[in-house]
């Protein structure tokens, strides 16, 4: 029999705001969300919950003359129950 997967994924802002935005990785530790919890909180508990991490892909946006990356999106997997 094959294995079958459900997907999952969750979106880490680490774009600063303000006129001097930057680029920071760190804000997957400190920032927290409405509930109170850091994104690796969250990402934590995904995987209490049985999903895998598959990839982090970083999604970078253009301005004008310049890049940056705006946020990381994790993929996850887990198996399928039938």
């Amino acid at each position: 029999m094959v294995q079958k997967w459900e997907y999952n994924t969750y979106q880490v802002l680490i774009r600063t705001s303000g006129l001097t935005a930057q680029t920071d990785p760190s804000l997957v530790w400190t920032r927290k969300d409405k509930d109170g919890k850091t994104s690796w909180d969250t990402i934590a508990r995904m995987g209490a919950e049985g999903w895998e991490l598959v990839s982090v892909t970083a999604v970078t946006e253009n301005l004008t003359l310049s890049s940056y990356t705006n946020y990381l999106l994790y993929t996850f997997k887990r198996p399928l129950n039938p």
